[in-house]
């Protein structure tokens, strides 16, 4: 109302342009639900008010780390990851069951690979760690991303298959490792796949080998 642009608002106050247009559309437009604004964010042109559709969709082209766009790339680089996994494990000649097999069975929240032999792990601090499923991770591994969202995840994972394995391409914060909740759901981490050299090791039999 007072002439500052979205963008304007969004640097004055040190938030992401495209979070705060979506408060606003909420707020202006008076939409009740939230699958009402994210209607409307993908699809600005159907904002009635001119001056808050042009501003919605500039933000939506400058914010590169929140906006759809910035979604859709994530997504495909998840992917990437994810069948990077998949070609390894294929190269080691690891039987394992893609995230689409598992779907088609009729299983719900599953992991990225679930593997059909346990592997036996050892990491880094020479724990060892019986790996049933490998999800993969297509970011940097925060205290706080682990704790609210991969930690519910895996633990259904857990639940429904034993401990396993994340795979943090991007690394991840040393701290996670010594979470209690690390420990009691069995769930190894690593930053790559397979490690670098002296990170991992697989239990072959009564010793270890590669």
């Amino acid at each position: 109302e007072a002439g500052e642009s979205i963008r304007q608002i969004a640097c004055r106050v040190r938030y992401p342009p495209y979070l705060l247009a979506r408060m606003l559309v909420e707020e202006l437009c008076q939409l009740e639900t939230r699958q009402k604004v994210t209607e409307l964010m993908r699809a600005p042109h159907l904002i009635a008010n001119l001056r808050l559709r042009w501003e919605v969709t500039h933000c939506i082209e400058l914010d590169g780390d929140f906006s759809p766009g910035a979604d859709r790339v994530a997504r495909a680089i998840g992917v990437d990851y994810e069948r990077e996994l998949c070609l390894r494990l294929r190269a080691l000649a690891v039987p394992f069951e893609d995230e689409d097999t598992l779907r088609a069975r009729g299983l719900p929240k599953t992991p990225d690979v679930r593997l059909l032999v346990p592997l036996g792990l050892v990491d880094a601090d020479g724990k060892q760690h019986l790996v049933n499923w490998i999800d993969s991770k297509a970011m940097y591994g925060t205290r706080e991303t682990y704790l609210t969202e991969v930690l519910p995840q895996v633990t259904r994972y857990v639940n429904r298959f034993g401990p396993g394995c994340v795979v943090f391409w991007y690394g991840f914060c040393p701290s996670i490792r010594e979470l209690p909740a690390t420990h009691q759901h069995h769930v190894a981490l690593l930053d790559d796949f397979p490690p670098r050299e002296g990170e991992l090791v697989f239990l072959d039999g009564g010793g270890l080998g590669r």
